[in-house]
């Protein structure tokens, strides 16, 4: 019922003129109750039963919901919301009079008789035909049409300018009048609602959402636990659980958009299953990724809540696709920890030990406890600055496996490895007995000698 009101108050805001002149001697209160006279009362026409725009695109209005007729799919909120923005910002300035008016010269004002948007009520139909743009302000014509009158009307949009324009050019601006266009204009398919799960909101994740559990071809298969923040397999010792992703993996998540939608068939098939995921809320939502859907080749998801087949791209398939180490923070130095530790001690291993103090207080600085060795602030900026970022996987360290070490340092009571080995930068955690990997190549872009660090 209250959707059904805001469309009606949308309709009525179109149909009652508002004057900003006198015309004949005529006071504003009485044109605007003859106006008001020559025109319909939106809510007597009952309930919409459905509206169209340009080549006879309908959408349905059922059950307190908008349709595709076509398709016969759920539009989007946030292009019905779009749409009839853009249709409550029209105001009118004055109406056209039958001499103004006749059948003889109608083109001059409503050129394209197609531009158009039709209102289907229960006892009635409203017709708005999108006409001309005049050349001396932003207003354009507009033809009113009902079951029993027609009128013009000069009309415009009172919404504001966007970005930076000339006031004596406004009246060559097109910008809001080509918004009225793009809307009068839209398809069935503008309208669509693509998102795949339509009634999952932050509300409804925050305080339902137990398990996410994932299964692909390319990972083992993994659970995420949402009120505790942990993972099975379990985050290994020395490593956090990575609330940031988790939360952007759930936004994505939530807001998951089709390409394109597929109703089925009889006879039409998916096949090729290549992930699964299943999230587990008051009841379970089962999401499974297909290869095939008849003779199509793509990526398509199918769900236990609908029919329908929903085709991704590959930025859809990435979460699909996800490992479990996605959810580990898998940083030698978690970024917070450099933010809340003004300064902490930080020490260098070429054949010797170097031992120095970071100070990060106000800017960056690398104090020597021995005033021998000289540090290069940069060096050592860079090697933090790496360290803070996440590894490509992290495992558990083969006892004993330190050949090649490039260097050493220590920090936060534990000593780490750091190693070149096929392409990998490899840093070994010995206190926690991890390996973290990045796939670097080579060791063009890495700071990795002694003169890197120290002036000599």
């Amino acid at each position: 019922m209250k959707k059904n009101l805001f469309f009606m108050g949308v309709l009525s805001a179109l149909l009652i003129f508002t004057y900003f002149f006198e015309e004949l001697g005529q006071s504003k209160k009485k044109l605007l109750e003859e106006s008001e006279n020559r025109l319909f009362d939106a809510h007597k026409l009952g309930t919409m039963l459905k509206f169209s725009t340009m080549n006879q695109n309908e959408i349905i209005y059922l059950n307190n919901n908008f349709y595709t007729k076509k398709l016969n799919y759920p539009v989007s909120p946030e292009e019905i919301k779009y749409f009839f923005d853009v249709l409550s910002r029209i105001k009118i300035k004055r109406y056209l009079s039958k001499q103004e008016v006749s059948e003889k010269n109608i083109d001059l004002f409503i050129p394209d008789l197609n531009r158009k948007v039709i209102f289907e009520f229960e006892k009635g139909k409203v017709e708005f035909i999108l006409g001309k743009k005049m050349q001396t302000d932003p207003s354009f014509y507009i033809l009113v049409k009902t079951e029993v009158d027609e009128l013009v009307v000069v009309a415009y949009d009172d919404s504001p300018l966007e970005g930076i324009y000339v006031e004596e050019n406004v009246h060559q601006n097109s910008e809001k009048y080509n918004r009225l266009v793009r809307a009068f204009s839209m398809t069935e398919e503008d309208f669509v609602d693509r998102k795949i799960l339509k009634y999952l909101d932050w509300e409804t994740l925050s305080k339902n959402l137990t398990e996410i559990k994932i299964e692909n071809l390319r990972n083992i298969p993994f659970s995420i636990y949402s009120p505790k923040q942990t993972t099975n397999p379990e985050v290994l010792k020395g490593l956090r659980f990575n609330e940031e992703y988790y939360l952007v993996f759930l936004g994505a998540l939530m807001n998951m958009q089709a390409q394109n939608i597929w109703l089925p068939e009889n006879g039409i098939e998916y096949k090729d299953q290549i992930a699964h995921m299943v999230l587990t809320l008051d009841k379970k939502i089962d999401l499974k990724l297909f290869r095939k859907y008849g003779s199509q080749t793509g990526f398509f998801v199918k769900t236990n809540l609908e029919e329908t087949i929903y085709e991704i791209d590959q930025n859809i398939v990435r979460l699909f696709f996800s490992n479990v180490q996605d959810f580990w923070d898998k940083r030698v130095i978690p970024e917070s920890f450099v933010k809340e530790n003004k300064q902490f001690d930080f020490s260098l291993i070429f054949n010797r030990e170097y031992a120095f103090k970071i100070d990060n207080a106000s800017k960056f600085n690398v104090l020597s406890k021995n005033p021998e060795n000289k540090p290069k602030n940069s060096g050592f900026k860079e090697l933090l600055d790496f360290l803070q970022r996440e590894a490509d996987f992290v495992k558990k360290r083969v006892e004993n496996n330190n050949k090649g070490v490039l260097f050493s340092f220590t920090f936060y009571s534990s000593t780490f490895h750091v190693i070149f080995k096929e392409g990998d930068l490899i840093i070994q955690d010995t206190k926690n007995d991890l390996e973290f990997h990045y796939h670097l190549g080579d060791l063009s872009r890495f700071r990795h000698v002694k003169s890197d660090f120290l002036n000599d």
